[in-house]
């Protein structure tokens, strides 16, 4: 969670200045990591996934560690 903070923060303060405007960037994080229970890495990228669209639909910008 430490580092997918530190990434967004890094990413949020982006931008990038084009002839008409400046556009800013932010990144949501979905996280999850091993559990002994796991039967293979696909379970994994289902908790980071789910925990993906949590981050986005929560008002993005955001973190979100994976249950």
């Amino acid at each position: 969670m430490k580092v997918a903070e530190k990434i967004r923060a890094v990413v949020k303060n982006i931008s990038v200045k084009t002839d008409k405007k400046q556009v800013n960037f932010t990144v949501s994080l979905g996280i999850a990591g091993y559990r002994p229970k796991d039967e293979d890495a696909s379970e994994i990228l289902e908790r980071a996934d789910r925990a993906l669209y949590e981050a986005k639909e929560s008002g993005r910008d955001r973190s979100v560690l994976g249950s």
